[in-house]
C-alpha cells in the first residue's frame, strides 16, 4: 500500500482526492491546506513540511500554485520523497536546472504533471510517429488563468510537452509572438514557431483567448494523425479511435505510483521539464521585447 499525501486541495486538487479514492492499492494518508477542507478519509495538515517529513508518506502530489512548487519540489527531493508536481515544474529555467540536478544526485523519483502524455489517445498516436515532420498544435481556452502565472505558463506547458516529446529534441530556433490580444498580461494566446532539425517544424497556438481546445496535428511520412485531448480521440489517415477507457489524470496518477512502488528512477520526465521550461521563458523573452 503507497500512503500519498497531497500538498494542496485546491479546484485541481479535489480532482486528484476523487482520482486517489479509485487507484488500487493507494490511500490518501494526509490532504495539507491552508484552510478549511470537507472531512474524508484522511489526516489534514496545514504545513507542508510535516508532510514531507512524516514517515508514514510514501509519496507527495503537489497542486498548490505554480510560485510555491520549486520550494516545496526541492524540499521533496532533499527528504528523496517521491514527488509529482503539477506543471509548470517551477517559473524559470534556473530553478528548474535546480531541481533537475538535485533529483539526479538523489536519484530522487520525480514526476511532473504533463496529463496529456498520459492520454491513450496520445499513447496511441506516438506509436505512429515514426518520419515526422511538422507538427500543428493548439491548447486554448476562455479565461480565467491560475492568479499567480500568466496564460503562457498556464496553457504553455501542455502543447510544449506533447510538441517536444514527440521530436524528442529541443528546437534550434524559437519565434513567439502575442494573437488574440484582449489584455497584454492576463488574457492572450501565444503563436510559436519551432524549428527542429532536417528542416521539421511546430506551429503551436496556447493561450486563452480562444474557445476551449486541445488539439495537436502531426504529420509523418506516411500518416496525418490528429490528438483531440478534450473528446479523447485520435485520427490517423482518417481513421477515427477513441482508446480512452480511464481518465489522463487516472492513468498519470497509476504511473506515478507504480514508480513509486518499484522504487524506478527515470530522467526522461526531468529532461523534458528542462525543455518545456527553457521555450517558455524564451517565449516569454521575445514577447516582453515585443511590448517595449
Amino acid at each position: 500500500m503507497i500512503r500519498i499525501a497531497l500538498i494542496g486541495a485546491g479546484a485541481f486538487g479535489k480532482n486528484y482526492i476523487k482520482v486517489l479514492r479509485e487507484v488500487p492499492n493507494v490511500r490518501l494518508h494526509a490532504v495539507c491546506v491552508r484552510g478549511d477542507i470537507t472531512a474524508g478519509p484522511y489526516l489534514v495538515l496545514h504545513d507542508w513540511r510535516s508532510a514531507i517529513s512524516w514517515p508514514l508518506v510514501d509519496a507527495v502530489i503537489v497542486a498548490t500554485p505554480a510560485s510555491t512548487h520549486y520550494e516545496i519540489a526541492k524540499a521533496c527531493i532533499e527528504a528523496r520523497k517521491p514527488a509529482l508536481i503539477e506543471k509548470p515544474l517551477a517559473m524559470s529555467v534556473r530553478e528548474v536546472n535546480v531541481l533537475c540536478a538535485d533529483a539526479l544526485e538523489r536519484s530522487s523519483l520525480l514526476h511532473v504533471g504533463y496529463t496529456d502524455l498520459h492520454n491513450q489517445a496520445f499513447e496511441h498516436l506516438s506509436e505512429f510517429n515514426i518520419g515526422l515532420e511538422r507538427i500543428e498544435g493548439r491548447v486554448t481556452g476562455v479565461g480565467p488563468i491560475r492568479k499567480d502565472c500568466s496564460p503562457l505558463w498556464d496553457y504553455g506547458p501542455h502543447a510544449l510537452a506533447m510538441t517536444l516529446r514527440l521530436f524528442d529534441e529541443y528546437p534550434a530556433r524559437i519565434e513567439a509572438e502575442r494573437v488574440n490580444v484582449i489584455d497584454e498580461t492576463k488574457q492572450f494566446n501565444a503563436s510559436v514557431r519551432l524549428y527542429f532539425s532536417q528542416r521539421r517544424t511546430a506551429d503551436v497556438l496556447f493561450g486563452n483567448a480562444s474557445t476551449r481546445a486541445r488539439q495537436l496535428k502531426v504529420f509523418t511520412e506516411l500518416h496525418e494523425m490528429c490528438y483531440d485531448g478534450i473528446e479523447g480521440s485520435v485520427t490517423v489517415n482518417a481513421h477515427k479511435m477513441m482508446p480512452e477507457t480511464q481518465s489522463a489524470l487516472h492513468r498519470q496518477v497509476n504511473a506515478f505510483v507504480s514508480d513509486v512502488a518499484a522504487r524506478k528512477f527515470d530522467v526522461t520526465t526531468l529532461r523534458l521539464s528542462v525543455w518545456v521550461t527553457s521555450v517558455l521563458a524564451e517565449c516569454e523573452r521575445q514577447l516582453a521585447e515585443r511590448c517595449l
